[in-house]
């Protein structure tokens, strides 16, 4: 029957379990092992997927790469949520069994081995050449060191590291190779869709320029062979461009995360002009109010009052014209961004580009520091619109390119613009409409030799002299369905 009560609760139960835990870690620390049992360490380097999750079992700074800790961890984590008095006393009992094991096993240990510096895993992993710059392959891992048998228990222990440490690797391996490829990785030949052209060396600070680098591509190139004119489209004024359905999730978290990133920005911003920063100012006219009032009573003496009239007086006048200061620069803003823009650019925050000259300024005040954040965040999102602009443009002459090609290659055709086809797919319709221009001369020829057993040679004649027009049914040259069904 399980407790009423979480024995992990307990303090005198978390004590006992607390020291036999520090007391198995302790002594599993003490027995020295072979080198290819110890984990990845600063002086072992074996592959890190193999170490332990966790480095609270290094007692004393010690880091040896003993996997003893690791699994003592392991064991009283499985135990942690037990409740039965049972399991709980078989669970104990065992801890003080290793316990004594340990110690037995600590006195038939040859003395410590050194540290091994070589891949001495069951795991072989490239290694990086500083001298050729590229991945080698390592050296074969060292062969077991054998046992000896007049050490039976610490036998005992080093054969079950081993094989728990074989059964682990096969584990991490199978997973490995089972593990599905991410789909939101890009492919590694994937060229970028837009590159972005260094500024001119005269202005640094000019507005970015991209050009289309993957399209638009010849027909011979283009999967299935037909080319989809792409629609410009824009999320959030995120450009992008829709090429297929249904849309790619690669191209779906791009858009959803620029678009987010963005919103979280402005909502940022727009906290930080509307709330932080009048909080800011408040603050600074109140230290101000009372620094003043401390200087008034500084200058007061027996003979002189405090003139408290005055001093509102100029707090007032100093009011104002803080209040015609900010009108002025809010307004010279204003017309800055506004001669600045260009036709066609997305600007949100038209105030976020006048920048202040801080440097020149005497002192700053905690509403100055606020200020700062804005105009720089401000700054931010100025440079992200002109990027986004730059590509929209970008996209914008690649769709129209797009659109060129498929109207040389619609004129090419013969045809309207709505569909193009390949020349592997184009030479197929070409056979499937010979087959109908014959298959319609032989209709025509029966029918001639109909009407001369009718006795019309007239009509006969009319049938063989008249021109043979070279077309197909309406739907031939964009359905294979009708074209079969023709010639059948």
């Amino acid at each position: 029957m399980p407790l009423p009560y979480k024995p992990a609760a307990d303090s005198r139960h978390r004590r006992a379990c607390f020291a036999l835990y520090r007391a198995l870690v302790r002594q599993g620390l003490q027995i020295p092992l072979p080198n290819d049992i110890l984990y990845e360490t600063k002086n072992n380097p074996i592959p890190k997927q193999f170490a332990p999750r966790s480095s609270s079992y290094l007692v004393g700074g010690r880091k040896d790469g003993n996997p003893i800790p690791n699994l003592v961890i392991n064991a009283f984590r499985r135990n942690k949520k037990l409740t039965s008095p049972r399991l709980i006393c078989l669970a104990l009992k065992n801890g003080y069994k290793f316990l004594d094991l340990f110690a037995q096993a600590k006195t038939q240990a040859p003395p410590r081995l050194p540290v091994a510096v070589s891949n001495s895993s069951g795991v072989l992993r490239n290694v990086f050449d500083q001298t050729t710059g590229r991945e080698v392959a390592p050296d074969p891992p060292a062969e077991p060191e054998p046992l000896d048998p007049s050490r039976p228990i610490y036998n005992q222990i080093i054969t079950f590291l081993r094989e728990n440490q074989a059964r682990v690797n096969h584990f991490l391996l199978k997973r490995e190779a089972e593990k599905k490829p991410n789909p939101f990785r890009p492919h590694p030949d994937h060229q970028p869709l837009l590159t972005l052209l260094p500024p001119p060396e005269d202005d640094p600070n000019a507005k970015p320029v991209y050009v289309p680098t993957a399209r638009p591509l010849p027909l011979s190139q283009l999967s299935g062979g037909v080319r989809k004119l792409p629609t410009l489209d824009h999320c959030s004024g995120y450009p992008f461009l829709r090429l297929s359905k249904p849309q790619s999730p690669v191209l779906s978290v791009m858009v959803w995360n620029n678009s987010r990133r963005r919103q979280l920005r402005v909502y940022r911003y727009q906290e930080m002009r509307d709330e932080d920063l009048p909080l800011a100012q408040m603050e600074d006219d109140w230290e101000e109010v009372v620094e003043g009032m401390h200087q008034v009573m500084e200058a007061t003496t027996e003979e002189n009052e405090p003139d408290w009239e005055a001093f509102i007086a100029k707090m007032e006048e100093k009011r104002q014209e803080k209040l015609m200061e900010k009108a002025n620069e809010a307004k010279k803003r204003r017309s800055q961004s506004q001669s600045q823009q260009e036709p066609g650019d997305w600007v949100i925050l038209p105030e976020a580009s006048g920048r202040t000259d801080w440097a020149n300024k005497p002192e700053l005040t905690y509403a100055d520091s606020w200020q700062i954040c804005i105009e720089e965040l401000g700054a931010r999102l100025v440079r992200q619109n002109d990027h986004w602009v730059a590509r929209g443009r970008a996209l914008w002459e690649l769709v129209k390119a797009e659109r060129e090609l498929a109207e040389k290659e619609a004129k090419e055709r013969g045809r309207g613009v709505q569909r193009t086809v390949s020349p592997r797919y184009r030479e197929k319709i070409e056979g499937w409409r010979g087959a109908w221009e014959k298959k319609q001369r032989k209709n025509r020829e029966n029918k001639a030799k109909e009407a001369e057993e009718r006795g019309d040679v007239e009509a006969a004649e009319k049938l063989r002299e008249k021109t043979f027009r070279v077309t197909a049914p309406r739907r031939m040259g964009f359905s294979k369905r009708a074209m079969r069904n023709a010639i059948s």
